[in-house]
């Protein structure tokens, strides 16, 4: 594939790979944490909706689903931040991400140190938000008597 200039153009750019990337790495541990999630609920829970009549899939979509994403979301939520934080990983290959732009910043002036500084602040801002909001939303979805709240 060829640009109007008539040079070679990659069929996938940087930002596009960056983004398979963390995708496939995030992804990888979410599943691992909603298996967790699902091994979590006791067979007591599962087994009244197959006396309700659910089949076994319904009992799964109804009953373990809601339960697992419950359990779930707490190492969700630090999932998220911890991709939050790994984005940083795509100034490795180019994408102009926050520390990349914060590098050409620095690069053109020499306030590398105001501009930690600020990209410390941009962070810890960023963090703080995602944080405040999957800790609402938390609360939200708790079930009173249900998790480590009942012990």
């Amino acid at each position: 594939m060829k640009n109007a200039a008539g040079f070679p153009q990659e069929l996938i750019d940087n930002f596009d790979w960056a983004l398979i990337a963390l995708s496939l790495y995030a992804g990888a541990f979410n599943i691992e944490i909603f298996r967790a999630g699902i091994e979590a609920i006791h067979k007591s829970i599962v087994e009244p909706a197959a006396l309700l009549g659910y089949s076994k899939i319904a009992a799964f979509i109804y009953v373990m689903v809601p339960l697992a994403w419950r359990i779930s979301l707490p190492a969700l939520c630090n999932n998220l931040i911890e991709l939050l934080k790994t984005t940083t990983l795509a100034y490795a290959i180019g994408v102009p991400e926050l520390l990349y732009v914060s590098n050409q910043i620095w690069s053109d002036n020499i306030n590398t140190f105001e501009m930690m500084n600020v990209l410390m602040v941009v962070y810890l801002i960023l963090v703080g938000i995602v944080a405040l909001a999957m800790h609402r939303w938390e609360r939200a979805l708790r079930l009173p008597g249900f998790g480590a709240a009942a012990r």
